[in-house]
């Protein structure tokens, strides 16, 4: 999922914008978006009512506007909450970061991976290219690429 979240930014930052009065908008990431679903896991009963471990279908989770500006949303259940977080700058200062949360044992011991998007050095108004970790990995907490 991580890797469509990376697909997603990338295509936002690349795809040529205009704001209200018809102006180009600037290359950059979709704003941050807290840890979706909500709760502190997808095994927290808040989220996981039916008590499988994993977090229950739920489609208005994905209503904020970044997930819909990334086109992504989980229609069915899955075992990792997602954020993106620190996306800041425009053009060659673009950055942002793409992490999952998952529980699998339903232990407490959740790991966190990430992925950090940068943009183009070469970006200009009318083009914008993505550059991010090599090979679509993604690093967990420990900094280890998985």
């Amino acid at each position: 999922m991580l890797d469509l979240l990376k697909k997603g930014a990338a295509s936002y930052y690349t795809t040529p914008r205009t704001n209200a009065r018809g102006a180009p908008v600037d290359c950059q990431f979709p704003a941050d978006v807290p840890w979706t679903p909500t709760g502190t896991s997808c095994c927290d009963p808040q989220v996981d009512k039916d008590g499988d471990g994993q977090c229950d279908a739920d489609p208005e989770a994905w209503n904020h506007p970044t997930w819909k500006a990334m086109n992504f949303a989980i229609a069915g259940e899955h075992l990792c909450q997602y954020a993106v977080e620190q996306s800041s700058g425009v053009k060659s200062l673009a950055t942002t970061v793409l992490k999952a949360r998952c529980d699998f044992g339903c232990d407490g011991n959740a790991r966190t991976f990430e992925v950090t998007i940068r943009g183009d050095p070469n970006a200009t108004s009318g083009h914008c290219d993505q550059v991010g970790t090599a090979g679509g990995g993604c690093r967990n907490a420990d900094g280890d690429t998985e």
